[in-house]
């Protein structure tokens, strides 16, 4: 009975050495990588997995109150703001989900605040770019933006208003094609009322 419990002791201070001498190795954090070879989306019947590709995407500023990317079909997992192609020392990368088809507005002066934060100047006139991630090697980078200041109530400028039929917000779909009509029948008649009161305060003020 001595013999047997002597042998269980000695095997509990081998099993305790060895875990000892384990976790006094050295132990190495490295920074998180992102595999761009390519993005899957798995399917639930178990066929198998495609890329997911993203289509007829554009990007666009709105004075200084806006900028925007949208696409019509697929998905990019990801975007980054920077003042070069690839760079986001102007906007951290943000991730998307799939469902996303658009990166949501961005102000000019919310943009200026996170530049700030990245240590990056960030003035009304510099040009920046977008970099859209999909997961594959290849991004989408969008052309030279910039914000400019324009003087909104001028009443020499002609203001175009779409009604979006192709992208929802806030989880709703789409505007359907008789609510655009209906919308659009409102504003082609209060738009030119507008731009005549303004023409005739213009006229007041002068």
């Amino acid at each position: 009975m001595k013999l047997k419990l002597s042998s269980i002791i000695i095997f509990l201070l081998m099993i305790y050495a060895a875990n000892a001498q384990d976790n006094n190795k050295k132990h190495v954090c490295y920074p998180p990588t992102i595999d761009r070879t390519i993005r899957k989306d798995i399917t639930k019947n178990g066929s198998g997995s495609k890329a997911i590709l993203a289509t007829g995407t554009i990007a666009y500023t709105q004075s200084i109150h806006n900028v925007i990317v949208k696409w019509q079909t697929g998905s990019y997992s990801s975007f980054r703001i920077g003042t070069a192609p690839g760079l986001q020392n102007v906007r951290w990368g943000q991730g998307l989900s799939a469902a996303s088809k658009h990166t949501g507005g961005h102000s000019y002066e919310e943009l200026r605040q996170e530049a700030l934060a990245l240590g990056t100047t960030f003035n009304i006139g510099d040009k920046f770019y977008i970099t859209m991630d999909n997961g594959l090697a290849s991004e989408w980078v969008s052309p030279a933006l910039e914000f400019q200041w324009e003087n909104l109530g001028d009443p020499s400028n002609n203001i175009t208003i779409k009604v979006e039929t192709n992208y929802g917000d806030g989880g709703y779909g789409p505007f359907a094609g008789w609510q655009e009509t209906k919308m659009m029948a409102f504003y082609d008649l209060i738009n030119p009322i507008i731009k005549d009161f303004l023409v005739r305060l213009q006229e007041v003020m002068m």
